[in-house]
């Protein structure tokens, strides 16, 4: 009995090495495995902002094709202002000219 002790005594040394050894392994899987929980989230929040970044660009397409259409027909209305104005001096022409004779 003393002998199988002692031989476990003399291996104590390799014994205690591949512990180490397995001890340093599974920290580094345990920080893996927390690293990638961290790249997960990050990833996840990464999703969240370009749902929300495409939401805006979308918001925002509408408004600029609002305002377009906005602008168009106020170019209409101040086509329709120029002529009513050149209609209105032809007129005012015509008036001072039938005064004046």
């Amino acid at each position: 009995m003393w002998g199988t002790f002692g031989a476990i005594l003399r291996q104590a040394p390799l014994i205690l090495s591949a512990a180490d050894t397995l001890l340093a392994r599974s920290r580094r899987s345990s920080a893996a495995a927390a690293d990638l929980e961290a790249v997960r989230q990050r990833l996840t929040e990464l999703e969240q902002h370009q749902l929300a970044t495409a939401a805006l660009a979308k918001e925002l397409a509408e408004q600029a094709q609002a305002i377009a259409a906005a602008m168009q027909a106020d170019a209409a209305k101040t086509r329709q202002a120029f002529i009513l104005a050149v209609i209105g001096l032809v007129l005012a022409l015509a008036a001072i000219t039938i005064a004046l004779l």
